[in-house]
This record gives structure tokens, C-alpha cells and sequence, in this order.
């Protein structure tokens, strides 16, 4: 009789060990050390990652094994920034193929035995220094996105992505990163996908078209009027919203998927994933046939929500090559590959995730598929999505069409600044930037000690000119600080300024505010979740750990291309300031005496001949490109040579150096007096 129990106990603790949750196996991680190395990491493991010396971690240095499977943060990864694009790491339970990250370099991946890839398999290194694809994941069979994960994940890859830029076209020069190509009137079609098939049954059915309705009023609170195509699927494709009816509009097709009845797939057991797919391409053609310079410029969105997996009408994957083929993409990393989004939603345990991720898009730093554990999750993604907080602003964008008629639209944050003060007979004149509706950041040395703001001018759109309320210059900047002690004339550490403007200005096309990082908006921008996202992720992507980084500034109006100097190219770019006229014959002084970490430096002929500012620039800002934005990362401040003599720009030398206050630098200042204006995050 004693022995029952001890069935029952060595039962039970079989039974237990294998319903603990584990996560996949992180000590794949390359080019340093993972802490602790174990057999098994079950929920609630930590593990800490550090670099070997010559190497710089990014991603996360510790990470704790979460209930549904996954590690949280982000993938620690050790570089050595000596490569053309940055190393693109080693998932937890994945291994990597390729070591070199050149141009055209390509890198494998494989999931270890037992897990399931969603992401990338392959990636290949393009020529703006990002990977195409999308980071890949390995995952176990019971491992499921939590709705707060889905979330995230969806909203930060189509929240700014359907925002309207106000242009004639679509931008035809090739940027880095996604372009916005919309335009208020359309030239966007989302096409809709929902599993009707016996296994979902009525009930599921409903929350799933609950789902979709919820996805529709998430898209009309962008400044869009999208096309909508909406099926159901099961061993035949329904069409519920036909998107080739230009009578449909938004409310109509709302009402038309609102109305649609289950019960018209009765005695359909078929899982046809393929049909369905097949009726989007052939909506597709039909758009392309009838009016080819619309459906050239329009982008193409499909969300499909599945519960299981196709068992009839053939591979879902072969009408995915055909769509894109009809669109226009050749390969991955195909510019083409901005005007095609698939998003994926998988529901419950019968999931085939080899099959929905090879459905699913794959672009760098977004996720497009999805896995929820039921019905219910999936309806709580789509209820939170719908209260996303999405009011914040746009900021960064621009136009850079050759045959614009109005300059100003190319890059609206420009504003010119003039200063005049009663000893000084001359007019100073600065450029500046639109941070917020109220407010125009610039340099100090622009303005005198006590300067008069009725003597202030600040002049938007080339007309506009708007009064001054308040100038807040660094408190801590002080032109004069080291004349007594060291004989320095000049010193421009902190040189940076804020001018708060008595009314708001009106954004519009010619007027509008570039993203400062370390902000929610630039977060936006940036395609991070607005909440989780750090300041040091956005000095990661914009500033990365590389020699250089591609930059621009403002040149009465024209802009002009720069290489931000960091890494080996740093120093040599800080000494130069010393060739500057004003520190020339100073004794005794070294370049640490004029050059702090506050500045960024660009200018000389290494590794290509920059652009140097003229007088007149101070105050501009220096930015840079990422997502269709423009992000501004430093401000003009000074440069140890004048090149514009006689109002020609002299060629630029070896040692022709200009400095520019770095806002990661300056980041206390910017949130007291930007933090009622804009969200700063940490």
C-alpha cells in the first residue's frame, strides 16, 4: 500500500518538470561571455553578457527567461564596429554561418533541433550599412506572443509607416531605411485575410472579424483614405469588401465586414490558405491593369489571421513570390520591398510557423508575424491596439524631388535668425531648427549677454517672422570663461540655445519640426515602441560605433554632405581645432583645451572631401537619415577655417574642420525646456 504514493509522487514531478517553461539556449553568443553557462534556462533564469577587450556590447547586457518562452530585451551582440555593416549577432538557440559583414557578405541562420524560425534565414549586407531581412528568432512549439508583445510589434512597424507625406510623388532617389510614399486621397490598399475554415468555428470567426474591424479604425485615425480588400477563406475564398469598387469607401466596407455572416462557408472543411492569397494577386493585377501609375505608387498591406495550417490548394509561399514579383521586387532589399507589408497572425497550437513566416514580410527591425496562444489573446491584441496612444507629432520629414517649385518643403525645419544689439553695428545672422510648435533650437554665440528680444528676429518660411518670448542659452555656456586663465579668446563648449516664439508656429507642409532623439517622436520615427525604447538605442542606430557616419547641414538652403568623425578619426579631427586663427599663437594650450566630448566634428578630405559650413550656417543643424526621417543630432557651432571668402566657397582642405554641439551631450538642457513640449525618454 506504500508504494502508491511514491507512483504518484514520481509521477507528478515527471509531469511537472516537463510543463516548466524553458527558453532557448543564449550561450550561442559570440565574441564574449555568457553568465551562467547551464544545461537548461527555465522561466526565471538570468543570465548577464559581457565583451572580450576591442569589443562593444550592444543589445541587452542581462536578460531574464520570461513565462511564455522568450528572453527578455534584446539580443546581446559583441562588435568590434570594423566591418562595413554592424554584426548582426546570434539569436538564443540559433547558429550563425559567416563571419564577414562586407558588402554582399551573406549570414545563415539555423534553429537549434526542437525550435522553429520566425525572421530571417538568410541576410545579406546592402550598401547603407543595414542587413536585409529582419533579425530571426528560434522559438519552442509552446512558446506564444504576449498581446503586450504583439502590440508593440505591430503598431511600432505600421505606426508612422502610414502616416501621409504631403507630396506630389513618391520620393524617387534612394534613401536609407523605409520611405513614406503616401499621400492624402489613397494610394494605399490594405487587403484583409480572415480564416473561416470548420476549426475556427462561428465563435472564434467573430473575434477574429472583431479583430479586423478594430484594424480599420486604427488605420482611419492616420491621414489616409486607403482601398480595402477583404476575404474569408475556408475550402473556398469569400469575398466580403471588394477593393476594385471605387464606390467603397471606408464607412461602406466597415458595414460590409461588420454584416458578413459565417454561416456562408457552411460545409467548407478546407484550410486554403493559398485561394485566398490567390484572390488578393488577382485583385492586385486587376488595380495594376486598370490604372498602372496608381498601383505603382501605392503601398500594399495584407493581414492575414489563420488558426491553423493549409491543407488544400497547394503552397501559400508560391502567390507570395507572385505578388512580389507584380509589385516589382526582385530580391530582398529590393527598394520595391517599401510598398509590400504582410503581417501575419497565428492562432493556437495547430499553427504551422515554418509556413506563416515564410508568408510574412521580413524588413530590418520589424516584425510582420505574429503567434498568439488563442482566440482571446488575439482579440486583447487588437482591443489594446486600438487605444495605442498615436497623437505625438510627426517630425523629420521632407521632400527632396528635383523639380520642387518651393525649396522650403525640402526641408521645412529651417528657420533664419537675425540678432542686432546697440554696440553692435552689424546684423548677426544664424540658421536654426523647428523642434516643436513653439520653439526653435540654434546656437548661443548667436546672441549677445543680455540680449534684447525685441532686437531678435526669427523668420520661418523665408516671410513669417515671429516674435520672441524667451532665450534660454546653455547655463553653463560661457564664450569668455578661459580668456583670463588661459588666454583663450573664445571657448564654444555648450554652445547651443533655445528660443521659445510668443504664438505657435502652424505646421504645414513648408513648416514642420525635425526629430530630436532621445523623444518619443523620434522613437516613432525611428520604428521603436515609444514606451520601452532608451536614449542609448537611439545613440546606437544614429550614432552607431563606427569611423564615420553619414551627416548633412544647411547652406542657404542647400544641403551639404558631411562624415561625422568618431572612432580612429575622432582625434585627429579634435586636433585640427588648434589651426583655428583665435588659438593659433596661444601658448601652452592643447586641443582638450578648446575641443570637448560636447562636440561633434566633421569636415577634411578623410575618407572623402565634406563640405565645410560658411559664416551665416551657426545655429543649423547637423542631421542625418534613418526611416524616410531626418533626425538632427548636432548644432552648428563653429569651424577653424573660413572657406566662403567673397561669397564662393573655397575647396575644402585636410584640416578644414567644423564643430557642431552633440544634443546626446546636451540631453538635461533639451528636456527642461523642451519637456512640456515634447516626451522625453530616458
Amino acid at each position: 500500500m506504500l508504494a502508491v504514493p511514491w507512483i504518484f509522487t514520481i509521477l507528478t514531478l515527471f509531469l511537472c518538470a516537463e510543463a516548466r517553461i524553458i527558453c532557448p539556449d543564449p550561450t550561442g553568443f559570440k565574441d564574449g561571455e555568457v553568465k551562467p553557462r547551464l544545461g537548461e534556462y527555465y522561466e526565471g533564469s538570468n543570465t548577464s553578457y559581457s565583451c572580450f577587450e576591442g569589443y562593444t556590447l550592444r543589445g541587452s547586457p542581462t536578460r531574464t527567461c520570461q513565462p511564455n518562452g522568450k528572453w527578455s530585451g534584446e539580443t546581446p551582440i559583441c562588435d568590434n564596429g570594423s566591418d562595413y555593416c554592424p554584426n548582426p549577432g546570434t539569436p538564443p538557440g540559433c547558429h550563425r554561418n559567416g563571419e564577414r559583414f562586407g558588402i554582399d557578405d551573406k549570414v545563415t541562420y539555423q534553429c537549434d533541433t526542437g525550435l522553429f524560425m520566425f525572421g530571417s534565414a538568410e541576410r545579406v549586407c546592402q550598401e547603407n550599412h543595414e542587413w536585409t531581412g529582419t533579425e530571426p528568432a528560434c522559438y519552442y512549439k509552446n512558446t506564444y506572443d504576449t498581446p503586450e508583445e504583439a502590440v508593440r510589434g505591430f503598431v511600432a512597424s505600421i505606426d508612422t509607416l502610414l502616416r501621409v507625406e504631403e507630396s506630389d510623388a513618391p520620393p524617387i532617389k534612394k534613401q536609407l531605411g523605409r520611405k513614406i510614399v503616401l499621400k492624402k486621397g489613397g494610394k494605399l490598399h490594405i487587403y484583409i485575410i480572415l480564416d473561416a475554415s470548420e476549426s475556427v468555428g462561428e465563435e472564434d470567426f467573430e473575434k477574429s472579424k472583431k479583430c479586423a474591424l478594430n484594424f480599420m479604425e486604427k488605420i482611419s485615425s492616420y491621414e489616409v483614405e486607403p482601398k480595402w480588400g477583404i476575404v474569408s477563406f475556408a475550402t473556398k475564398t469569400k469575398k466580403i469588401v471588394d477593393i476594385v469598387d471605387e464606390t467603397i469607401d471606408m464607412g461602406k466596407a466597415y458595414s460590409q465586414l461588420k454584416d458578413f455572416d459565417y454561416t456562408k462557408h457552411d460545409l467548407q472543411y478546407g484550410t486554403n490558405i493559398k485561394g485566398a492569397l490567390d484572390s488578393v494577386y488577382k485583385d492586385m493585377s486587376f488595380l495594376k491593369a486598370r490604372n498602372r501609375k496608381e498601383f505603382e505608387e501605392a503601398r500594399n498591406v495584407i493581414l492575414l489571421i489563420t488558426d491553423g495550417k493549409s491543407n488544400m490548394g497547394g503552397i501559400p509561399q508560391l502567390v507570395v513570390r507572385k505578388i512580389r514579383s507584380l509589385i516589382g521586387i526582385t530580391h530582398p532589399g529590393h527598394d520595391k520591398e517599401e510598398f509590400l507589408d504582410i503581417y501575419v497572425f497565428g492562432v493556437g497550437k495547430d499553427i504551422d510557423e515554418d509556413e506563416i513566416n515564410l508568408i510574412a514580410s521580413k524588413k530590418d527591425r520589424e516584425k510582420h508575424v505574429f503567434k498568439l496562444k488563442d482566440p482571446e489573446k488575439l482579440a486583447e491584441t487588437f482591443e489594446q491596439m486600438i487605444i495605442v496612444d498615436d497623437s505625438v507629432g510627426l517630425c523629420g520629414l521632407y521632400r527632396e524631388e528635383d523639380n520642387m517649385k518651393v525649396t522650403q518643403e525640402k526641408y521645412p525645419w529651417r528657420v533664419s535668425i537675425e540678432s542686432t544689439h546697440p554696440d553692435v553695428t552689424q546684423i548677426t545672422k544664424c540658421e536654426g531648427a523647428i523642434v516643436s510648435n513653439r520653439h526653435v533650437l540654434t546656437s548661443a554665440h548667436c546672441f549677445v549677454l543680455n540680449q534684447n528680444l525685441t532686437d531678435v528676429k526669427v523668420i520661418i518660411n523665408r516671410t513669417q517672422e515671429k516674435k520672441v518670448e524667451f532665450l534660454f542659452s546653455h547655463p553653463d555656456y560661457n564664450i569668455y570663461g578661459k580668456n583670463e586663465s588661459q588666454k583663450i579668446k573664445e571657448f564654444y563648449d555648450f554652445d547651443i540655445a533655445i528660443i521659445q516664439l510668443k504664438e505657435d508656429i502652424i505646421y504645414k507642409k513648408e513648416t514642420r519640426p525635425i526629430c530630436i532623439p532621445c523623444t518619443e517622436q523620434a522613437s516613432g520615427a525611428l520604428r521603436l515602441d515609444k514606451k520601452t525604447t532608451t536614449c542609448k538605442q537611439h545613440r546606437d542606430i544614429l550614432l552607431p560605433d563606427r569611423t564615420n557616419v553619414d551627416a548633412s547641414f544647411l547652406s542657404k538652403a542647400e544641403k551639404k554632405n558631411v562624415k561625422i568623425k568618431l572612432g580612429t578619426l575622432k582625434e585627429q579631427c579634435y586636433e585640427d581645432a588648434l589651426k583655428a586663427p583665435i588659438y593659433k599663437d596661444v601658448p601652452g594650450i592643447d586641443w582638450p583645451d578648446v575641443v570637448t566630448d560636447r562636440f561633434l566634428c566633421t569636415g577634411g578630405t578623410d575618407p572623402v572631401t565634406d563640405d565645410v559650413t560658411c559664416k551665416g550656417d551657426s545655429g543649423g543643424s547637423l542631421f542625418l537619415e534613418k526611416k524616410r526621417r531626418m533626425f538632427q543630432v548636432g548644432v552648428i557651432s563653429w569651424g577653424n577655417k573660413n572657406h566662403c571668402v567673397g561669397g564662393r566657397r573655397q575647396p575644402t582642405e585636410d584640416d578644414s574642420r567644423d564643430y557642431h554641439i552633440n544634443l546626446f551631450e546636451v540631453q538635461d538642457f533639451l528636456k527642461r525646456k523642451l519637456g512640456n513640449d515634447l516626451q522625453f525618454i530616458n
